[in-house]
């Protein structure tokens, strides 16, 4: 976390996290002119499959196109974890 308190980074995450959800939630809403509309997702008994995608596959995609590292998803879901575990312990 280079040269930041833990409280520092945590703060630093949950901005980014707040602006890539209000992206998501601008292209995933009800109306016509989203990309995805989450009531016909729910409506079509989708959502197990939206949220894996949602939650695993994109994420996944992005962080191999950003990395530019080829990796499993299991492998993927490892280091979400470990990032998730780092940025919630306490210090």
């Amino acid at each position: 976390m280079k040269n930041r308190t833990k409280k520092q980074s945590q703060k630093i995450a949950l901005e980014y996290g707040l602006k890539i959800y209000n992206l998501l939630a601008e292209k995933i809403a009800g109306d016509e002119d989203c990309i995805i509309n989450l009531k016909e997702v729910m409506e079509k008994g989708h959502d197990n499959e939206f949220m894996h995608a949602l939650i695993n596959i994109a994420p996944h995609l992005f962080y191999m196109e950003a990395s530019e590292q080829q990796i499993d998803i299991l492998s993927f879901n490892h280091l979400a974890n470990r990032l998730a575990f780092q940025f919630t312990e306490q210090e």
